[in-house]
Order: C-alpha cells, then structure tokens, then sequence
C-alpha cells in the first residue's frame, strides 16, 4: 500500500507541473513477454510491466524537452520494483509525420530482496500515434542493476495515452 500511495504521489506531482502536454505510457518487456528468459527460468507471459507519466515542455524548433517518473514492476525471483525520475529531450519534427523519437537519463531505487539499490538509468524510445490521444511506443533502456552487479538492457513495448 505504501508504494502504490509513492506512485500516486508521484504521478499527482508530475501531473500538477506539465507545461504543454501529459502522457501516460504503459510498457510490458517484449522479450519476457514473447519467448521468456530461459536462461532465468522465466517463461513467455512473464509480467514486467514499465508505467511511465511524462510531461513534455512547449514545443521547440525540432521538438521538446521532458521530465518523467516511472515505475517498474517484474515477477521474477525475489520480485523487482524500480522507481525513477527521467530529463531527456524529444524530437518531434522528423522526416515521418506525427513519429516522435526521443532519449533520457534518469536516476532511481531498485527495491529487491528486501534491499535498496540507487543507479542510473537511459532510455531511448520511438512513439507513432495510432489515433488522437494514443500512441504506439517502443522503448529500450538501460539500467544499472547494482541488484545483481551488472548494466542490464531491455526492451518494451507499449501504448501512451494523452492525459490532456
């Protein structure tokens, strides 16, 4: 209870601050998702699951800044919670219409066997409205996982929905 009361404080907080525009994203692992991690034991379907409030700036020549909070759920051993704050900057005038392509950095807690591990984390993602108000989205990151004592990367897949 007391994360989910940190996540919707943090949501509410991002939300109170947006320049221009609110996007909430939901991502699941493409890879958990499709053919698991048999290295790990994870089979295909296994729950990794990114939820990602962002607020973009005013628009600028090429595109916008961001700030956003996020939130990182996985059923693996010992399950996986990680939460972030992220800076980066978004282009939005590309030779594809409406297609958006944008990195970050961003610095959080990993909570895992009852412990707290700070890193740094980077994204970078591609959005495509798929109609006004929701965009497809594909995101990799970058996460140092002092959880386990490597750099680890992944890949998502997602949905985000214009909160205005």
């Amino acid at each position: 209870m007391k994360k989910a009361f940190l996540l919707l404080a943090l949501l509410a907080t991002t939300l109170s601050f947006s320049q221009n525009h609110i996007g909430l994203s939901i991502y699941q692992d493409a890879k958990l998702l499709v053919i698991g991690d048999e290295k790990h034991g994870y089979d295909a379907g296994t729950l990794d699951v990114l939820v990602r409030a962002d607020l973009q700036s005013v628009q600028q020549k090429y595109g916008f800044i961001s700030v956003a909070v996020e939130f990182e759920y996985a059923e693996i051993k010992h399950d996986y919670y990680r939460y972030s704050v992220n800076a980066g900057y978004t282009f939005n005038k590309l030779i594809v219409k409406k297609a958006e392509a944008g990195m970050s950095i961003g610095y959080g807690i990993i909570g895992r066997n009852q412990k707290a591990y700070k890193g740094f984390n980077g994204n970078a993602f591609l959005k495509y409205p798929i109609t006004n108000g929701l965009k497809f989205c594909l995101l990799a990151q970058v996460v140092d996982r002092k959880d386990i004592g490597k750099i680890g990367g992944s890949g998502f897949i997602g949905i985000e929905i214009s909160l205005n």
